[in-house]
This record gives C-alpha cells, sequence and structure tokens, in this order.
C-alpha cells in the first residue's frame, strides 16, 4: 500500500532523529527472517540502547542527506533495515555478528555509517572483532591496577630496605 504525503514525511522525521541519536547505523539486508527471529534481535539490541527498523530506501536516503550522512550506495534497491546503535557499536556489531550466525543466509550486513565515515561491510565485521566499552574499561583499569601494583612494591621496598639497614645498625651495636 503506498504511503501518504504525511506518511512519508513522519517516516522522514524519525529517520532524521534515529540518525541524530545513533551512535552508529549499520545497514542490513534482511532476507526470510520470521518475525519471531527479528522481534528476539529487537529485544536483544534494545538492551544495548539500539533499535532495528526496515526503511524505505528512498525516503532513508533523503533523511541521511539532510543529517549530512555520507550517501551509501548499498541502499539503491532491495530491502534493507537499519540497525541503530546505542553508545556501544562495537558491542551492537558482535550481537548483530552473532544474530547473522544463527541465521545464516537470512541477513548480511550491506554498509555502515561510523562518527560520520561511510563503512564497508568488511569494516562493519571488523567493528565487532573490537573490544566492547566495558572489555575495554576492564583492560584500561587492569593495566592501572598492575602498574599501581608495581610501584606501591617499589616503594614499599625502599621502606622495608631502609628498616632492614637501620635494624641491622642497632643490633650490630
Amino acid at each position: 500500500m503506498a504511503k501518504t504525503k504525511v506518511q512519508k514525511q513522519a517516516m522522514l522525521e524519525a529517520y532524521k532523529q534515529y540518525l541524530k541519536n545513533a551512535g552508529g547505523v549499520l545497514v542490513v539486508n534482511p532476507n526470510g527472517l520470521t518475525p519471531n527471529q527479528v522481534n528476539d534481535f529487537k529485544m536483544k539490541l534494545s538492551d544495548l540502547g539500539g533499535e532495528y527498523h526496515v526503511v524505505k530506501n528512498t525516503i532513508f536516503k533523503l533523511a541521511m542527506g539532510e543529517t549530512g550522512m555520507p550517501e551509501l550506495s548499498s541502499i539503491e534497491s532491495g530491502a534493507h533495515a537499519v540497525v541503530f546503535s546505542g553508545t556501544d557499536i562495537a558491542a551492537t556489531a558482535k550481537l548483530l555478528k552473532e544474530f547473522i550466525k544463527a541465521n545464516e543466509g537470512k541477513i548480511t550486513v550491506d554498509s555502515g555509517i561510523l562518527e560520520g565515515q561511510a563503512l564497508t561491510a568488511q569494516q562493519v565485521e571488523d567493528l565487532a572483532e573490537l573490544p566492547t566499552k566495558e572489555q575495554s574499561i576492564s583492560m584500561i583499569l587492569g593495566l592501572l591496577d598492575q602498574s599501581l601494583s608495581g610501584v606501591a612494591n617499589v616503594l614499599e621496598d625502599s621502606v622495608r630496605s631502609v628498616a632492614i639497614i637501620i635494624n641491622q645498625a642497632f643490633e650490630g651495636k
């Protein structure tokens, strides 16, 4: 059923809002997914602050142009859905990779946008290999803990050495 001009304008405004709020955009080509599969993915995605929407190509391209996003040639024809990520695009890409693996042949990555730059399908897949925000923070805190432990040991050894020298000096008399 054809959309009215009012419906198309509402879709355009919604797409622009999604694009402005998204940490990243991943464009996928869903072929043969069941509503249950999509709903399961949407629930997991919402836990990460992301959203999944099947888009109208021409209206979505118009929204990208109006928000200053780069043009994606992959949205020329065919059915497309867009995954709008929250703040952690690496976690979103990991979830999408798991979803693709679980539904092999039914969904593929076409392209993406991160920080105003267009991404190829391979670059989107590479994002899934990056550590998530929580993993990155954990690694940094682990490194800081090791460094501070080393400094504490060095300082403790100096104090211990002085205490031993003083103790030996008093015992020697």
